[in-house]
């Protein structure tokens, strides 16, 4: 979900507040300014699943927790599980009414917003959806799996006999952090089957979500991103709407703007940690690893935060540091984060080789993920063919930009083609190479040929 604490700043720094009725008459594409059209708002959906999910868990709690004469309740259900000797068993499951109330509550949340967003802005409104996980972020997402998991487990444990606020405060911070866990993959095909539904067009990118929203806007498919996300920075993407989901709720499509001409003019001021003049989009990659993203953040130096990852690169890219050196970008890079670490004792020569490596790493997936053209209607790598110049000067970066096969073990392989049009359809899932739990009898007949032709191998279940 980006750098934490990043998108305050820059939102206090550039953002603009927007809101989109503003363009609710069109906007002109191209030099015939006299012709307009329709704005065209990609929206990065799968945020807005994460948000609905956290913000109606409360609805998989059991309400007897928060009061005495709850409590009593379930404290004689335990008595009387006791004296049928079943007080070792799981504790008791959620009925299927409450799980449903709650996949009901999130879609329409969902759908609802998509609906008065469209409503609102007389705009044309895509919905996209994050696909499969990259191979660099699956380890960092089986992490947070796991402690959603954990604070399932600490939401649903035994009644404290106590009634100690502490511990029912904790159960309802739990039930919070909890999110969907189980129930994500019903609220996707709930979605999925509603944006039908209601004909609200919609795209499931191959992986992630922002970096197909970022090649949609760079190629001009549409003219603004709505997300929270702040790694749509990181891609070049532009303009990007951030905040619309605390207000389009209640029916207004008001948020803050980025713009990237805005990020590249602004100067440092009173009110700023940050100079990003002149920075683009490979210069706020480079900021976004060298700060600890997603994709590296095991690897990340203490004392390296956003302030001292800008000042790194600036001076590296722009500064006297390149003018009086001939050194390598990212070498200079290196020397310098590895300078500023806090704790110098534990920048080993074992822990700088992971560095450097895991860095180039999720470069290469900030520079070129892979996404799908709905043009061409096949998966595509985003960026430069041939590289980005000053990256590729750095050697074990240039090979590794060389090799497909560990690219593919980084932001992941291409589908098949009619493999991929059938993902970004939302029949098939990216990563069960199967169709969604229960929609097996909705599928197109072509997509049961594409998934006939699937080996076995290849596909595991839900």
């Amino acid at each position: 979900m980006g750098i934490p604490g990043l998108l305050p700043e820059i939102l206090g720094c550039v953002g603009r507040p927007t809101d989109l009725r503003a363009f609710s008459n069109g906007v002109a594409h191209g030099s015939d300014s006299d012709s307009l059209v329709p704005l065209r708002i990609g929206v990065d959906v799968s945020t807005w699943i994460h948000s609905a999910s956290y913000g109606h868990n409360d609805e998989l709690s059991d309400d007897r927790h928060l009061s005495n004469y709850g409590r009593a309740e379930l404290l004689n259900n335990d008595k009387t599980n006791i004296e049928k000797g079943t007080e070792n068993e799981t504790a008791p499951t959620i009925s299927s009414e409450v799980e449903q109330a709650y996949i009901v509550k999130c879609v329409s949340n969902i759908v609802g917003r998509l609906q008065r967003l469209q409503l609102e802005t007389k705009g044309e409104v895509l919905a996209v959806l994050d696909g499969n996980t990259a191979p660099i972020k699956a380890a960092q997402v089986q992490v947070r799996a796991r402690k959603r998991k954990q604070a399932e487990l600490e939401r649903d444990q035994q009644v404290d006999q106590t009634g100690d606020e502490e511990a029912l405060e904790r159960r309802i911070k739990m039930s919070k952090r909890a999110g969907a866990g189980k129930y994500f993959t019903a609220i996707l095909v709930a979605v999925l089957d509603q944006l039908r539904i209601n004909k609200i067009p919609f795209l499931v990118a191959p992986y992630e979500a922002d970096s197909q929203l970022a090649y949609l806007s760079l190629n001009r498919w549409i003219d603004v991103i709505v997300t929270e996300d702040s790694d749509l920075l990181a891609y070049g993407a532009s303009p990007i709407l951030y905040k619309l989901i605390e207000h389009i709720s209640s029916g207004d499509p008001i948020g803050t703007m980025v713009r990237k001409e805005d990020l590249a003019a602004h100067k440092d001021s009173s009110n700023s940690s940050l100079n990003l003049t002149d920075f683009n989009a490979l210069t706020m990659a480079v900021m976004f690893v060298a700060v600890g993203s997603d994709y590296n953040i095991e690897t990340k130096i203490r004392g390296i935060g956003i302030k001292a990852a800008c000042t790194i690169v600036r001076d590296v890219f722009f500064g006297a540091a390149k003018s009086k050196s001939k050194a390598v970008i990212l070498e200079q890079i290196f020397a310098r984060t590895f300078s500023a670490g806090w704790d110098q004792n534990s920048l080993t020569e074992d822990f700088k080789e992971a560095y450097k490596k895991a860095f180039i790493e999720a470069l290469l997936m900030f520079r070129h993920p892979v996404v799908f053209d709905p043009i061409r209607g096949e998966c595509v790598t985003m960026g430069n063919e041939h590289g980005d110049p000053d990256l590729m000067t750095y050697g074990p970066y240039a090979v590794l930009f060389a090799d497909p096969v560990r690219r593919e073990t980084i932001v992941g392989a291409f589908y098949d083609r009619k493999v991929a049009i059938c993902i970004a359809e939302g029949w098939i899932s990216p990563r069960t190479l199967r169709p969604y739990e229960g929609t097996q009898s909705q599928l197109p007949d072509y997509v049961l040929e594409v998934i006939a032709a699937i080996p076995p191998i290849l596909a595991d279940d839900e």
